[in-house]
Order: C-alpha cells, then sequence, then structure tokens
C-alpha cells in the first residue's frame, strides 16, 4: 500500500471557496467533501485563533519584501558576471541580521542548510550550478560568446537605468592587475653546444613577485597605481621611497587579495574620482579574480555608487588591448635591465654588507679591548694601594727647642 503524502493536496483556493459555500448556508462536512478539505482546517480557519498564516511551519525570518531585495540582488550579480556562492548568500544574510537585529533561530545570525534550502524553495526560480568558466586549455572564445556578453551587460545597464553612463567617457573606467615576479622564469639562452648543465643564478625566491594594479578611464585618465608587495610588512625605507599618492600594500607573495583591493577602491581610486569631480555612479569594468567577487567589496563599491561588471573570462587580450602594449613595455624594460646588471649590484651589495659587518666586529674588539686595560689599570691602583698600606711607616725626626 503506498504511503500517503504529508503535504496538503489542497490550494488556497479551494480553502476560500470551502469557506465561502460554508458561509452560503451549507453545512461544514458538506463543504469540506465537496473540495477535498479536513473538517480540522475549515473549523481551524473559521476560529479565531488562526493567525492569518497561510504557508505551514515557522513564520520566515526574512519578510516577503527583504527576500525579494536578496532575489534581486541575485540576479544582479549573476547578470554582472559575478555569481554568488551558497556561502556568500549566507555570509550576506548574516551581515544583514547584525545590522537589522530580530529574533531568529540561527547561531551567530548565520543560517544553516535548511533555512537555505527553504529559500531555495520559496524561490524555485534559482538553483545550485558550477558556474562555466572558459580556459585557453578547454575552448576558446569565440566572437558569439563575447557578442552574447555585450548583449548580457546591456541588458542588465538598461534595466537599472544605467545605460546612459556608457555614453560618458568620463564615468567609465578598467582595471587591471599586473604582476612582475621577482625571478621571471628564463623561456631559452644561448648556450654552447653539448653542455649539459645549463643553469641561471636565482635572483629572488622563485614564486614571489610584485602586482602592480592600475586603472584607467575611458576619457583618458589614468588612476594613480596599487603596489602590492611580498612580505608581513612593509619596511620604512621601501614605504619612504614610492611617491605619495600611489597605494601601498602588502601580502605574503605578493598577490592581489580581498583586503588589498578593498583598500585601492577606499584609498586611491574613489578618492580620485572626487577630486576629479566625476558623476557617480561609474561603471568600473574587472575581471573575474576572487578579490573582486568578495562580498564585503561589493557592498563598499554600492555603497560608493561604484558599479562593478565582470568582463568575460579569458578574453582580456581581447577586451583589455592595453595588456598586450603593456607586455611590450615590460619585455624592453628586461632587455635593457640584464642580468648581469642585477648580479652585479648583488654582488656590490653583498660586499658593503660583509664590509659593514666587518666594521662592526673591530669596533667591537676594540671596545673589549679598552674595557680590559681600564680593568687591569684598577687591578693595577689597587695592588699599589695595598703595597703602600703594608710598607712600615718611619717617624719623622723631632727639631729640639732651644731653652
Amino acid at each position: 500500500m503506498a504511503k500517503k503524502s504529508a503535504c496538503k493536496q489542497y490550494s488556497e483556493e479551494a480553502i476560500t471557496s470551502c469557506i465561502r459555500s460554508i458561509k452560503a448556508g451549507k453545512s461544514v462536512y458538506a463543504g469540506c467533501k465537496e473540495f477535498g478539505i479536513p473538517i480540522s482546517t475549515i473549523r481551524y480557519r473559521l476560529s479565531g485563533q488562526w493567525q492569518q498564516k497561510f504557508k505551514p511551519g515557522p513564520h520566515s525570518v526574512l519578510s516577503t519584501e527583504e527576500e525579494n531585495k536578496v532575489v534581486t540582488w541575485l540576479c544582479g550579480m549573476q547578470d554582472r558576471g559575478f555569481p554568488v556562492t551558497r556561502e556568500a548568500l549566507i555570509f550576506k544574510i548574516a551581515e544583514f541580521l547584525s545590522a537589522n537585529s530580530r529574533e531568529n533561530p540561527f547561531k551567530n545570525n548565520r543560517p544553516g542548510r535548511k533555512w537555505f534550502k527553504a529559500f531555495l524553495r520559496r524561490n524555485p526560480g534559482f538553483s545550485l550550478r558550477t558556474p562555466e568558466q572558459v580556459s585557453t586549455a578547454s575552448g576558446r572564445v569565440t566572437e558569439n560568446d563575447i557578442r552574447g556578453w555585450f548583449e548580457t551587460v546591456d541588458n542588465w545597464l538598461m534595466k537599472n537605468e544605467l545605460r546612459e553612463v556608457l555614453e560618458d567617457p568620463t564615468r567609465v573606467f578598467n582595471d587591471d592587475e599586473t604582476s612582475f615576479y621577482l625571478h621571471p622564469s628564463t623561456k631559452e639562452v644561448i648556450a654552447r653546444t653539448g653542455s649539459r648543465n645549463v643553469y641561471e643564478i636565482e635572483q629572488a625566491a622563485g614564486k614571489q613577485n610584485v602586482t602592480v594594479m592600475f586603472s584607467f578611464g575611458a576619457s583618458g585618465v589614468v588612476v594613480s597605481p596599487h603596489v602590492i608587495i611580498p612580505g608581513k610588512r612593509i619596511r620604512k625605507e621601501v614605504a619612504q621611497g614610492f611617491p605619495s599618492d600611489w597605494g601601498l600594500g602588502q601580502s605574503e607573495r605578493g598577490w592581489m587579495d580581498t583586503h588589498n583591493f578593498r583598500e585601492y577602491i577606499l584609498k586611491i581610486f574613489h578618492p580620485f574620482l572626487v577630486r576629479q569631480g566625476v558623476k557617480f555612479p561609474i561603471i568600473y569594468f574587472v575581471d573575474g579574480h576572487s578579490s573582486h567577487k568578495a562580498v564585503e567589496v561589493a557592498d563598499i563599491c554600492q555603497s560608493l555608487g561604484i558599479v562593478l561588471i565582470s568582463l568575460y573570462p579569458n578574453t582580456t587580450h581581447i577586451t583589455q588591448p592595453l595588456k598586450s602594449e603593456w607586455r611590450k613595455v615590460v619585455e624592453e624594460w628586461r632587455l635593457k635591465h640584464q642580468a648581469g646588471e642585477r648580479l652585479e649590484a648583488i654582488r656590490k651589495k653583498e660586499a658593503d654588507k660583509k664590509e659593514i659587518e666587518q666594521t662592526k666586529k673591530r669596533k667591537a674588539l676594540d671596545r673589549k679591548d679598552a674595557k680590559m686595560r681600564k680593568e687591569e689599570e684598577k687591578i693595577a691602583r689597587m695592588e699599589e694601594r695595598e703595597r703602600k698600606k703594608k710598607e712600615p711607616k718611619t717617624k719623622k725626626p723631632t727639631r729640639k727647642t732651644k731653652n
């Protein structure tokens, strides 16, 4: 025998029709039998205890209006190329509940798995999907892909009444990060025929690099860059060597991260826009790096009137033509600063460091010798005093006085 479903098999319209027929004179039993509704349900609806709650289970923590705003946010983030993960949505809800305190069953205002499943049931237009990622190894970006991206972005801008921003070049910006490896790997070198071992002296740690973030406006303006150096702290002499209007940050290996991107927006990019008198909101095209997708960054940009839009994956060589020219400039710089010159500078630095250490050692030995000489002189003076104390004292002759 098949197990009966626990879900109700009737709609709110059926309940409304049943109650209407009962109020018209039909008996409760006859009305419930006609519409297939339990008698207990109709009696509860007709009593004064019903709380005008149409859905089973406990009340939703968020109101219908608040959930609609969440749905709009999810759709907007997806259309701009920043699809939201389950963890990001939960973080967003927890942040909202912390700012808008209310009674809820969540631990530390953080919803769990059950809330997320219930949210998807209440909003059937969403589901968990694995985002499509285009890579040079697995496929090629076609012209239709890029045209489709332009169409999607254009539709989203028109829907949100931001299409006019693109007509003003002073309100359109693009950012990109460029990494400078402290020891870039050399592809090919010229060596003697028959050489067994051809090696290259490593100038620095192989996986460390310096990242520089640039932003350019469609009107031709250039925003001051933000430089990220490797290490746990920034040395004072290094910071003093940078221009005052540049951004300076650090990370373990010199890579871009959420903290540095947020600091760049708050301390470099947004103040630059204010000084230039740019009209807000502005459109900011970025790549799909994880630091650009963080919820905290999205919230800061939204509050400042900066609309982030992600470029189509792996198309920066097409959508960012400056990138190819930049590589040429970097290669020319490397040719002008050959490894031999860098190695000579390193050797000179090591020699200077060694000479300084030897000078310190000599000064330390001189201070030690001076201290020992003082101790010896002190001991000699003490011995001289002891010797004088032990010598017999001679009586001085007395002079006779005349009577």
